[in-house]
């Protein structure tokens, strides 16, 4: 019966670990402490009933008007620089908002590495083995557990509501758009969805405040600095002059 059972998942295609990920996977994530230490409920099989059935609601979120459809696309590549727009009005520097793309690369870093430990099929590699049509709307190319989209939007908003928290409840609802996408999309399941809510809570836990830049204006950052004279250098504690 095992060895059945190991046949049947050998038989659900997952994206194959690329050179390019197992680089990725090494890369300094100093943003947060201990990210190692967080732990995920174990999804269930790839060739479980239990997620045939959530393949089932996958299908059933998929069925939109195509103006639904073109805003999940939006999202899907913008939600980011959608992040990046509000915290702009509020007059984010342009060292804040180059941070928001640090956040990103050190959260893909670890979201990689969760991702193929669990190695989870995607919603279409699972109709496929069960008999059925599910075709994405947009393309990707890892494991699906847990939904690195999902990670990425709740950090990304979470630190920056705490840089301007005037623009939490926009970041929010950015984010929790973006998450919710992802099965309208067809690219995850609901679990994969909660995994990520879950672990993005768990790295904002862990998160390391010292790395954080310095909360400024555009006004701010483009101001002219001082421009210090030898003269304004203080003397040595002797008298002598300084050097």
């Amino acid at each position: 019966m095992l060895r059945f059972q190991v046949f049947l998942e050998n038989k659900v295609k997952v994206a194959p670990l690329t050179q390019t990920y197992k680089l990725m996977m090494k890369r300094p994530t100093p943003l947060f402490k201990d990210e190692n230490t967080i732990k995920l409920p174990k999804p269930e099989k790839n060739t479980s009933d239990a997620l045939k059935m959530e393949l089932d609601e996958v299908i059933d979120a998929m069925v939109l008007s195509p103006e639904q459809d073109e805003e999940n696309k939006k999202i899907d590549k913008e939600y980011i620089n959608m992040m990046k727009d509000i915290v702009k009005e509020e007059g984010a520097s342009k060292t804040v908002l180059d941070f928001v793309d640090e956040i990103k690369r050190q959260v893909d870093t670890n979201t990689i590495k969760m991702k193929y430990q669990y190695n989870r099929a995607r919603p279409d590699a699972i109709a496929k083995f069960h008999g059925k049509k599910l075709t994405a709307k947009v393309d990707v190319d890892t494991p699906g557990y847990p939904s690195n989209h999902t990670i990425t939007g709740y950090v990304i908003g979470g630190i920056l509501s705490e840089m301007f928290p005037n623009v939490t409840e926009k970041l929010n609802k950015i984010a929790e758009r973006n998450a919710a996408s992802r099965v309208e999309l067809g690219v995850h399941f609901p679990s994969d969805v909660e995994a990520g809510e879950i672990y993005a809570k768990e790295l904002l836990k862990r998160l390391n405040r010292d790395e954080l830049p310095e909360v400024t204006t555009q006004e701010e950052e483009m101001k002219p600095r001082k421009k210090y004279k030898y003269s304004d250098l203080p003397a040595h504690v002797y008298g002598k002059e300084a050097y």
